[in-house]
C-alpha cells in the first residue's frame, strides 16, 4: 500500500518520498517487478491536498521486432487533488463506499493519511508503450530482420498456392454486391 501521511500537517508544502516493491501492490501488472519509487510534493491549503508526484518501477517486457526479453524503467507523472469534506463524501459515495465522481475526489476531515495506491498502479500500466521495442532495435523493421516471414514474400507464396489447388479457382468468379 502506498500512502501519504497527512494527519496533524499544517498548510504548506512537503516532499514526499515512497518505496515499496511492486509485489506488495494489489492487481499490479504482472511486467513489474522490483522496487516502485514515488517521489514528488504534496501540497495542503485548508481543507484542500494536491499531490504532484513521479512513479518509477522496472518492467519485463518482450520486443515486438526481434522477440527479445529486455527491461526498461516505466515512469509515470501523477496529479492528483483532494478535498477533505465528510458531507460531500457522503453525497459522493455509493453504497459500498466507492466514489462515483473519479475527478473530484473527496476524503474524510478525520483521515490519516491519503492511500494512492490505485492511482500509482493505474498510472504505471498506462505507462507501458504500446510497442514495446528493445535497445538495439529502434530503427529495424521487421522485414529487415525477419525477410522470410515479410509480407512480400508472403504475395509470392500466396500466388502458388492458389495455382496448387484448382478446387479454389471456381470461387475466384463469384461476385458480391
Amino acid at each position: 500500500m502506498i500512502e501519504i501521511y497527512i494527519q496533524g500537517i499544517e498548510d504548506d508544502s512537503r516532499d514526499i518520498e515512497i518505496k515499496t516493491t511492486a509485489e506488495e501492490i494489489e492487481d499490479m501488472s504482472p511486467e513489474f517487478f522490483g522496487e516502485v519509487s514515488v517521489s514528488g510534493n504534496l501540497r495542503k491549503f485548508g481543507k484542500r491536498y494536491a499531490i504532484k508526484c513521479r512513479a518509477e518501477c522496472k518492467a519485463h517486457l518482450i520486443c515486438d521486432i526481434s522477440g527479445k526479453e529486455f527491461e526498461k524503467l516505466i515512469s509515470a507523472d501523477i496529479t492528483l487533488g483532494m478535498t477533505a469534506d465528510n458531507a460531500m463524501l457522503d453525497l459522493m459515495s455509493d453504497e459500498d463506499g466507492n466514489q462515483e465522481d473519479k475527478e473530484n475526489r473527496v476524503i474524510s476531515e478525520f483521515a490519516k493519511s491519503i492511500d494512492i495506491t490505485k492511482d500509482i498502479r493505474d498510472s504505471l500500466t498506462v505507462a507501458i508503450p504500446m510497442k514495446k521495442i528493445a535497445p538495439g532495435y529502434e530503427n529495424k523493421s521487421f522485414e529487415e530482420l525477419h525477410p522470410e516471414l515479410s509480407a512480400k514474400a508472403n504475395k509470392s507464396d500466396t500466388k502458388e498456392k492458389e495455382n496448387l489447388d484448382p478446387r479454389w479457382s471456381a470461387l475466384k468468379n463469384i461476385k458480391i454486391k
